[in-house]
């Protein structure tokens, strides 16, 4: 499988690597459930990220890895898990109740975005090795599946209110660039000097926010409006990875320290950048992935490494 998503492929090459050496699933307590806050009552208003309750997304059955990736405006959230076999699927959450997203045919599907009117994009693989995989959307009961001209993989990260999808591919080069589907054509993009572009997010505005990486290993994150690139990075940390961005511009993403491989959450607002990690005792590592306007953020947190990670929903 190519495992240059961001972190969230990342994480699940390395999970389905690890699964049969140790498929044991502890979400660190103490950790509500969806819909409750740590008392058990009902979630706070929005008192800023961080400060609000971070309510457990914990798929029934499967083992410990599944993330939540993307969430609209309806609180529509889907992700994917990761079973005891090796397998893994895409869900969509409404409410408390989980919904499977298989691609027909398909070994292993994400689901990693979706808009307003319910749109999902994501990926699958024809098989569990997932040495290649495509992309798909899933508009109502229909599926259909979305390739780059001549990519050796295809992979849709996120999708706006007017049906734009972002995500990237990968060439016979081993090279991985970005793109942009909208009416139908793809764009490739790419970072100038970059040996390696993901495009993660894209609001209504068609600005988009991903990450790079230069051939000497540094890159960066990076928005991209009106043709024009803008390197984003968390102030001092080595590594800046940007998720996604909602219509007011708010972007969530991660970032690493030097020396440390943990991964740190961060909200940008205004300008200004605001870091958060999921309370729960045993977490190392916060990686929110998924922002809407109703600020409302979905994510992970856990142990990686090892692999260990769960979802979770919080607002700011």
């Amino acid at each position: 499988m190519p495992c240059l998503k961001t972190l969230a492929i990342t994480l699940l090459c390395a999970t389905l690597t690890a699964s049969a050496q140790n498929p044991a699933r502890m979400p660190f307590g103490p950790h509500p459930k969806l819909g409750q806050s740590h008392s058990g009552a009902p979630a706070a208003a929005a008192t800023g990220v961080g400060n609000n309750p971070f309510l457990l997304i914990d798929y029934p059955r499967s083992i410990a890895n599944q993330t939540p990736i993307g969430i609209n405006d309806k609180g529509r959230i889907v992700g994917y898990a990761l079973f005891a076999d090796g397998s893994f699927r895409g869900y969509l959450l409404q409410g408390t109740t989980f919904k499977d997203i298989v691609y027909p045919g398909a070994a292993g599907t994400g689901a990693f975005g979706i808009n307003k009117s319910g749109l999902i994009v994501g990926f699958y693989c024809p098989d569990l090795n997932c040495d290649s995989s495509h992309g798909f959307m899933l508009k109502g009961k229909t599926y259909t599946s979305l390739d780059f001209p001549g990519a050796v993989f295809t992979a849709p990260n996120a999708v706006n209110d007017s049906g734009d999808i972002v995500g990237y591919y990968g060439t016979p080069d081993f090279a991985t660039h970005g793109f942009l589907l909208h009416n139908g054509v793809y764009t490739s993009i790419d970072v100038p000097g970059a040996i390696q572009t993901i495009t993660n997010g894209i609001n209504k505005q068609g600005i988009i926010v991903g990450f790079f990486v230069n051939p000497d290993g540094t890159g960066g994150g990076f928005t991209l409006e009106n043709g024009v690139f803008t390197t984003v990075n968390y102030p001092g940390a080595s590594g800046t990875e940007l998720d996604a961005i909602n219509d007011s511009g708010d972007i969530v993403g991660a970032y690493q320290n030097a020396g440390d491989n943990h991964n740190y959450g961060f909200l940008l607002s205004g300008g200004v950048f605001t870091a958060f990690n999921v309370p729960f005792p045993g977490s190392i590592s916060t990686i929110p992935w998924g922002i809407n306007n109703k600020h409302q953020i979905v994510g992970s947190y856990g142990s990686y490494p090892p692999d260990y990670f769960f979802g979770f929903l919080t607002t700011y």
